[in-house]
């Protein structure tokens, strides 16, 4: 993606501490499949090409959004703890003695 918005290249040199000015002009001329790599494990951001997907892409994509509402609704099904504490012998506070 080519980043030649002002505000843009700003922001990345903002949040990316050793964009020098030699990485920012690299930016609007990126082509499809080059990206500007950084990051703790890196000593300077390094520009890379990304090659070509040579197998094929075997995974459907997950319906995430049916997956949490199940989760959510399993969760507000699932009884609170004190609606299934069993305190036993005792005071409503689930203290028991020890005699």
């Amino acid at each position: 993606m080519q980043i030649k918005n002002p505000n843009d290249q700003d922001a990345i040199k903002n949040s990316v501490e050793a964009a020098g000015e030699d990485v920012l002009r690299e930016l609007p001329g990126l082509t499809p499949g080059q990206a500007v790599v950084s990051g703790d494990a890196m000593n300077t951001p390094a520009l890379i090409q990304v090659r070509q997907r040579r197998t094929p892409h075997g995974a459907g994509s997950r319906p995430v959004i049916e997956e949490w509402r199940e989760a959510y609704d399993e969760r507000q099904r699932e009884p609170t703890q004190s609606e299934s504490a069993d305190f036993g012998e005792g005071d409503s506070t689930g203290v028991q003695s020890l005699d």
